[in-house]
């Protein structure tokens, strides 16, 4: 028995409207998945701000604050900054020259904790930007490097006497705000500091002798940085399952117009 030309027209009328619903299905699923698979890139975050615009002590020698990235992550360094205590910028830094530095200009740099290596660093200057109580160098533009997950230092040296830092509980200093990156990274443990052949001032060194709580004790170094990768990009199940059925969709739709 053959269908009437009615009934033809009415089950390829149902055909394309189930062609046309499983396509915007499987639409939904690539949109899904591209926000999945996306990484979720967070620029120009400073890991430590500022919380007040006066130093309290005056320490020539180096001073850090350990911090981890933690799993899964990976970040971008873009710049590296000095606390400029009252903002007026540093003392004694008139030379010229970078990356070879200033006499008596800050340099900050970050190490790794576990080999003391210096991974990157800089001299930073009086007239570098100023945001959020540090002077900020980005290297010329490009940034630093990248860090993968692992444990670092962020550490400060600052020669000239009448630059200070504020060291949270001594003359009134208090801590900086951290910002994690949303839990990109972590300051952990006790800060630390070192002070290397006291009769020259601002040798710059991995600093040994360990602090006292908290872990972000001092105004001294900071660094902005973009996370580059996070563990939530990889995609859930559930949308998964969603790109599953849109690609059955299509498949359906292929078949249909075969």
């Amino acid at each position: 028995m053959f269908a009437s030309a009615g009934g033809i027209d009415s089950r390829i009328g149902y055909l394309n409207h189930m062609s046309n619903r499983l396509t915007k299905v499987f639409m939904g699923a690539v949109g899904l998945l591209a926000v999945a698979l996306s990484v979720h890139t967070q620029a120009g975050i400073m890991s430590l701000t500022a919380n007040v615009s006066s130093g309290s002590q005056s320490f020539t020698g180096t001073v850090g604050m350990d911090f981890n990235v933690n799993a899964g992550f990976e970040i971008f360094i873009d710049a590296l900054g000095a606390f400029d205590a009252d903002g007026d910028g540093f003392a004694s830094c008139t030379d010229p020259q970078r990356p070879g530095g200033r006499d008596l200009c800050p340099t900050v740099g970050i190490y790794d904790r576990a080999t003391t290596n210096l991974l990157m660093g800089a001299s930073i200057f009086g007239d570098d930007p100023l945001v959020n109580g540090y002077r900020m160098y980005d290297n010329g533009g490009p940034g630093f490097a990248s860090l993968s997950e692992g444990a670092y230092v962020i550490a400060a040296v600052f020669p000239n006497s009448s630059d200070e830092i504020s060291n949270w509980g001594n003359n009134g200093g208090v801590a900086p705000t951290i910002n994690d990156g949303g839990g990109a990274i972590s300051f952990v443990g006790s800060s630390r500091f070192d002070r290397l052949n006291p009769g020259s001032p601002g040798d710059f060194v991995f600093p040994t002798a360990i602090d006292n709580d908290p872990a972000n004790r001092y105004h001294a170094g900071t660094f902005t940085f973009t996370v580059l990768s996070e563990p939530s990009d990889v995609p859930a199940p559930a949308t998964l399952a969603l790109l599953g059925l849109g690609l059955a969709g299509l498949g359906y739709s292929r078949r249909k117009q075969a």
